[in-house]
């Protein structure tokens, strides 16, 4: 090794600091530098043509021993009126020359230097001339004039560098040349050669661009490095680290072929597995005399780019993750014949491909489901095969499965050894786990830890009321359900209506409260039956006992008695015959009676010399109910049915057996005969209806061998009766089991 005849020069920080103190010695106390406040004029000031007063300066930039101040600072001298700009003079000492830039009406004088002031130098500027009205001359003002300033120590450092770092083929007896940032000291800049080579210094005029000559040519084929060991300014600044390295390299001149670039390059790391491998030649190459190895082993297939210079190495398997590979080019001549050299790069060279970590792709079941079988496997699937070793679980509640899987794999189940439990919701964590690279387990896309509600069956929802809800609208209430998210409401104009194609949702959006308000529908003409389902968001719970709204219309004709027979819903709002009295009023009806089978006669409650009297009886389910109609008028009435067992005794005779009934709103009885079919021949004999427009009945009776008669339909709240042969009880079956 070779070092320059530089000198090494140590420049402490005391020294720095010496020399500091002795520059603004120089300036605010050699006598030469001047005194720093301009004296008056000695003579006296011309006759006034203006405001008679002198001028001075107000404010400079920069300001009196102001320090690191850029290289390319412009002053600003701020004077206190106009001044007469042919008269103004300034000199800067230590520079030759700036311009000078006025403004704001001539009260502002601005200096540009002709080129950068130099670094870490003091500089003094003096400025002189006479103001604009009265030509009087500039006096001492607030601010120093004369006055000084410096600007900021810049370490020096390398531009460039010929031979650049890196660079190839660089001629064998051209000079070295280095190119500083500033004039530098000569004797100060120290360097190494890595070669046993002499070099000759010399300098440019400036002293910026250090070339080094060799005295004989330099070795070729070779990587030659060179190092500024050290160096200072001509302020005696030391060299700091710059756009271009200090220590470079360069590939000498060599006619042989040799590789310039690879890629991968040689120690990378986390190089993609289906990376491809370049190879970057400096000369054109004999393609069928280059060959290579590698290892790991793997398939590379040939690719030259025109020109022969670039070769490709592909291959249709990937490396593997996170592996060591080590590559060669074992031989290989130009085109010309000369045998590859070795050149700028590493040959052989390696790498690391990439390490991928594991994470869990999916899990089954999902996070968040919901209505997860009792005996379903939790399945988890890995990005990559896993060494199922090292796999760590936990669940909770706690539960033992009847497997675990061994050796690698991607996918692992784990199948309980009894079922879940209903309605529970457990949480399952993969603590840890390592693919066969020995890489951890990393968080992905799905959760982890991850949870999952089983099945947990929702139930009907119960006590569905069906009230009126002023003035237009019913109102649907009922119990909540557990487990429930919100709640589906139903309706149809017929009971019998398929379920569920014949119903239409009133809530698309499932509602969450437990009660629904039907707008509109207490006032419209319709019968309305309604449905409530529970949901959860995947399923529904079964039916609610089906509710019903309908419209009852009476007639009156003066010639007839208008004696209406009618039914009410099991469970109405009606408990009493005043319930009905106070919704009706008198001016609608004048009598409420119920049929009493055992007396064959009813009890009434009615509207006589300006109140009600008589019994205000209670209403029952299936109670046989009328009215005494005075106008005509039509009577909404909602409510909902109940599973309730009539009871019906036999009178003896002379006593006739006819029971005027309510039949469900609810039920599966559209005709007369569904009744007979229901009850049979044994416990019945007539099925009658009542027809308010006549004051008759309709009937359907046993002959003694058949049924006959007129097979009448029974609307929502029809009057009608029974004749029993015998006694029994009956429950009358509903076409949606009720919920109580």
């Amino acid at each position: 090794m070779r070092r320059g005849p530089g000198r090494r020069v140590l420049l402490t920080s005391t020294a720095v600091r010496a020399s500091f103190v002795i520059l603004v010695f120089l300036f605010v106390l050699v006598p030469q530098l001047g005194d720093l406040t301009s004296p008056s004029p000695a003579a006296p000031p011309p006759r006034l043509t203006g405001d008679g007063v002198s001028p001075y300066i107000n404010t400079t930039f920069p300001a009196n021993a102001q320090f690191d101040l850029p290289v390319a600072v412009r002053i600003r001298v701020d004077f206190s009126e106009p001044m007469n700009t042919t008269s103004v003079n300034w000199t800067l000492t230590g520079w030759r020359n700036a311009t000078g830039t006025w403004s704001d009406l001539n009260t502002t004088l601005e200096l540009t230097a002709t080129r950068p002031f130099r670094d870490c130098t003091g500089y003094r500027v003096n400025v002189t001339g006479r103001d604009a009205d009265d030509n009087l001359t500039l006096v001492a003002g607030p601010v120093p004039n004369p006055w000084w300033f410096r600007t900021a120590c810049i370490n020096p450092f390398i531009v460039s560098t010929d031979p650049a770092d890196r660079s190839i083929d660089a001629p064998l007896d051209g000079p070295i040349n280095v190119t500083f940032s500033e004039p530098m000291n000569e004797t100060g800049v120290e360097w190494e050669f890595a070669i046993g080579i002499n070099l000759t210094a010399a300098w440019n005029r400036t002293r910026e661009v250090l070339s080094l000559t060799p005295e004989v040519p330099l070795p070729p084929c070779r990587v030659l490095w060179f190092t500024i060991v050290s160096a200072i300014d001509d302020q005696r600044l030391p060299l700091v680290p710059g756009p271009v390295p200090t220590t470079w390299s360069w590939f000498s001149y060599c006619p042989n072929p040799f590789i310039n670039v690879t890629k991968p390059p040689t120690a990378a790391h986390d190089v993609p597995m289906n990376a491809t491998i370049v190879v970057a030649f400096s000369r054109p190459m004999g393609t069928a005399t280059v060959n290579w190895s590698v290892q790991p082993a793997i398939d590379l297939t040939p690719d030259w780019s025109p020109g022969d210079t670039l070769l490709t190495l592909r291959h249709a398997a990937n490396f593997s993750e996170n592996t060591l590979y080590v590559l060669e080019i074992t031989a290989g001549n130009d085109t010309g014949g000369l045998p590859l050299v070795p050149g700028p790069v590493p040959n052989p060279w390696d790498f690391v491909t990439l390490g991928i970590n594991p994470f869990i792709v999916s899990t089954d079941p999902a996070d968040g489901a919901v209505g997860v079988s009792q005996v379903s496997a939790i399945t988890v699937t890995f990005s990559e095969p896993m060494n199922v070793g090292f796999i760590a679980w936990w669940i909770t509640p706690s539960i033992s499965f009847s497997s675990w899987p061994s050796g690698n794999a991607t996918i692992i189940t784990l199948t309980p050894t009894v079922p879940f439990r209903e309605c529970t919701r457990y949480t399952v964590e993969i603590l840890a786990g390592f693919d066969l690279q020995g890489l951890p387990l990393v968080p992905g896309p799905v959760p982890n830890p991850w949870s999952f509600l089983t099945y947990c069956p929702l139930g009907a929802p119960r006590g569905l009321t069906v009230t009126k809800l002023a003035p237009t609208s019913v109102l649907l209430s009922w119990q909540a359900v557990t487990g429930a998210t919100g709640y589906k409401v139903y309706e149809s104009q017929s009971r019998f209506a398929a379920w569920p194609a014949g119903w239409a949702l009133l809530t698309p959006t499932p509602i969450a409260p437990t009660q629904y308000t039907h707008s509109g529908a207490l006032v419209d003409p319709l019968t309305h039956y309604y449905i409530v389902r529970a949901t959860d968001g995947v399923q529904d719970g079964p039916n609610s006992t089906m509710g019903v709204k309908t419209a009852l219309t009476f007639g009156y004709a003066a010639a007839n008695t208008n004696v209406a027979w009618f039914s009410l819903p099991f469970v109405s709002q009606y408990r009493r015959a005043s319930d009905i009295a106070n919704e009706l009023g008198s001016t609608n009806i004048d009598v409420i009676g119920k049929w009493v089978p055992a007396r064959q006669t009813s009890i009434v409650y009615y509207y006589a010399r300006g109140g009600w009297r008589g019994t205000d009886f209670t209403i029952a389910a299936g109670d046989g109910l009328y009215l005494g109609v005075k106008r005509p008028f039509t009577w909404n009435v909602t409510g909902t049915d109940l599973n309730v067992t009539l009871s019906f005794a036999r009178n003896p005779p002379p006593k006739a057996n006819v029971n005027w009934i309510s039949v469900p709103n609810t039920g599966v009885y559209f005709r007369a005969s569904d009744i007979s079919t229901a009850l049979g021949s044994s416990r019945i004999t007539e099925v009658g209806l009542w027809n308010a427009a006549t004051q008759t009945v309709t009937r359907w009776y046993w002959s003694g061998t058949a049924w006959t008669g007129t097979d009448f339909m029974i609307a929502p709240g029809a009057g009608v009766y029974l004749i029993i042969a015998s006694s029994f009880p009956w429950t009358p079956t509903l076409i949606t089991p009720a919920v109580p």
